[in-house]
């Protein structure tokens, strides 16, 4: 990803991405726990959302990604303004990369692990792969805490 991000593209790639559509937008709400407050109300509606990349990122604390991209080991951020990552043109940050880790007190990897376990086992229960816990009273419980 930062080879794509920081290298100028060739001709087949360039003419893609003079070709791709430029429109974007926010969509606010769409997963638990959403901003400071948010509650999920379930309403039975469903939504697929195509795109070409998703990144599942787990755990408290970040590391550096690499040598090339500027880190604060003492914050665990990558320093940023808004998300750009400073000092490294077209690349953008997010989530507890960008603030440091926020919320509740961390869990240890086996209590993790008890979470990631009942998750799967509810999701099995109503064939999906996983079914998440929505508040995180349940997970702590979940969890032993």
């Amino acid at each position: 990803m930062l080879k794509t991000a920081m290298e100028t593209p060739g001709e087949k790639e360039h003419e893609r991405r003079e070709k791709a559509s430029r429109v974007w937008g926010l969509r606010f709400y769409r997963s638990p726990g959403s901003g400071e407050g948010a509650r999920v109300v379930m309403t039975g509606e469903m939504e697929d959302v195509s795109c070409g990349l998703i990144i599942s990122s787990i755990g408290y604390k970040s590391l550096s990604i690499d040598p090339s991209v500027p880190f604060d080991s003492h914050r665990a951020i990558v320093p940023n303004n808004m998300g750009r990552i400073q000092e490294a043109p077209g690349l953008y940050c997010s989530g507890w990369l960008k603030t440091g880790p926020t919320g509740v007190k961390p869990v240890t990897f086996s209590e993790w692990e008890k979470i990631d376990s009942e998750e799967v086992r509810r999701g099995a229960a109503i064939g999906k792969p996983r079914e998440k816990l929505l508040t995180v009273e349940e997970m702590l419980q979940v969890a032993g805490k």
